[in-house]
């Protein structure tokens, strides 16, 4: 059994460092196509985009059927499952094809703007591409083998970036941003026939074995799709397409910044912890280090990027953007926070309870749009920010809950689990602001590279110093530090080794 263990964990291991990987392209990518996007075009282009895109997200959440999730769930999949999953992921496709285009005319007299028409029928005929997607990369997935997640992850963003970025040097249009997101999907459906060249067929034989794991997911991921991108139609219906657009790029920055940084790992967890679901020590030392390992990714990633975003948007996008700082600042930390969240989705899908995920969802929507509706109509766009942050802090809550009742860890076990991370990002906070409000003022022609440099360096040294200042003070327990040093003496010995020989 423990061979077996083991085997399941250097899998994971591998396939964390496959996500890693991709992700450190993507992000990078993400990094360099905004920074250039907001040169060559202005907030108001990327808040109309941002209309339709977030329209889009949430018809496609409406139609969403969890179809790999099912694939991977399945004891023994047979090529029937494999030929009616991607069945009905093209019915899907030609679904969102026609609402997005049935809707359009609708929605551009709502918010008052007709170029919303051909903006949302060309972005249905990418999701109309999308549901042409290889369904038997499933297979590798349930294997824990990833890379070629690495590979469709990379080529698919790379084809964004190039598509986009050119659309826009050349035309210098709103239509850069919807070429680049056709391009992604046209992209992501010739690779994953590269990967595996194994061409399905239309077949409906195995839709309700399919569709009876999906259910809930797919209402679970309506609700989220809600959850997460309704609040930028409520800003584009009270607010200027300008606002909007520095509203979406300060979402997108902040999201690229941490959930981005935590999703290699939530992507392993679902097949992992559904190999060890009917072991529950196991499952429940599993989660706590995962937890464990999450928050003390995201959180610091969070704050940091909050403490660096004012030099950052001014040397990199332009002071045109220094108004999405307040929301890139607000919405990275909440962000980090809710990697705890994020981290029970794949608990509660291995364990079958999708139901109680769709629920959860729902309860977090039910307080989160009544409140962002309030802060909106009285304090506008800064009272909307103001409720997603305190609904955010809410569904960590929850999360917290669920955690206990799935994997049966104690609520106080898992604030001590966390303690450290939060200390250590409360004593960066304060170094990096004393460095920034003090120590820069005294030091003549520091400019904004040199700022943030500074701030960058401040604040990781800080936070590494208090968190294993924290570890010896409580006598060296088992966790992140051991980890990290039993690490660093394993590449010691290995260089000494080489060295000898």
């Amino acid at each position: 059994m423990s061979n077996t263990a083991g085997g399941v964990g250097k899998r994971i291991a591998k396939g964390s460092m496959w996500l890693s990987a991709a992700r450190v392209v993507v992000n990078l990518s993400g990094m360099v196509s905004t920074v250039l996007l907001a040169r060559l075009l202005v907030p108001a282009d990327f808040g109309l985009v941002a209309i339709a895109a977030t329209l889009m997200q949430i018809v496609t959440s409406i139609t969403e059927m969890s179809l790999s999730q099912a694939l991977i769930r399945l004891d023994e999949p047979t090529d029937t499952d494999f030929h009616s999953a991607w069945t009905l992921s093209m019915l899907r496709g030609v679904t969102i094809a026609v609402v997005l285009s049935a809707s359009s005319p609708f929605v551009a007299h709502l918010y008052g703007d007709q170029r919303l028409i051909p903006i949302l029928i060309v972005l249905g005929g990418g999701a109309l591409l999308s549901g042409l997607a290889n369904p038997w990369l499933a297979v590798f997935q349930r294997r824990l083998v990833f890379w070629q997640e690495f590979v469709l992850s990379t080529a698919s963003k790379m084809s964004n970036v190039i598509v986009a970025v050119g659309v826009a040097w050349y035309f210098q249009s709103y239509w850069a941003i919807v070429a680049g997101i056709v391009a992604m999907y046209a992209s992501n459906v010739i690779v994953s026939y590269c990967i595996l060249p194994r061409l399905p067929r239309f077949s409906l034989a195995s839709w309700r074995t399919l569709l009876s794991f999906s259910v809930w997911t797919s209402a679970s991921q309506l609700v989220n799709a809600l959850n997460w991108r309704a609040d930028q139609l409520m800003v584009g219906k009270i607010a200027t397409p300008t606002v909007l657009g520095y509203y979406n790029v300060g979402f997108n920055l902040a999201n690229l910044a941490t959930r981005e940084t935590t999703l290699p790992l939530t992507q392993t967890l679902f097949p992992a912890f559904a190999s060890i679901k009917h072991d529950k020590p196991r499952l429940k030392t599993a989660y706590i280090k995962a937890d464990r390992l999450l928050v003390a990714l995201g959180v610091p990633v969070g704050v940091g990027f909050a403490l660096v975003a004012e030099p950052m948007v001014a040397l990199f996008l332009n002071t045109k953007w220094l108004p999405a700082v307040p929301i890139i600042q607000a919405f990275a930390v909440i962000f980090g926070l809710q990697g705890v969240a994020g981290l029970v989705t794949p608990l509660g899908m291995a364990m079958g309870q999708v139901r109680m995920l769709f629920l959860r969802d729902v309860q977090v929507l039910l307080v989160r749009l009544p409140l962002m509706a309030l802060g909106a109509i009285f304090f506008g766009v800064p009272g909307l920010v103001a409720a997603r942050v305190v609904t955010g802090l809410y569904q960590v809550g929850i999360a917290m809950q669920l955690a206990r009742r799935l994997a049966g860890v104690p609520i106080l076990r898992q604030f001590a689990t966390h303690l450290p991370t939060f200390i250590g990002c409360v004593a960066m906070a304060l170094g990096v602001w004393a460095v920034a409000d003090r120590g820069l003022r005294v030091i003549a022609g520091f400019d904004l590279a040199q700022e943030l440099v500074l701030r960058v360096l401040v604040g990781g040294l800080v936070y590494l110093v208090t968190r294993f200042a924290i570890w010896f003070v409580t006598g060296r327990p088992e966790g992140l530090e051991r980890d990290a040093l039993a690490m660093l003496g394993k590449l010691r010995r290995k260089r000494a080794a080489a060295t000898m020989a």
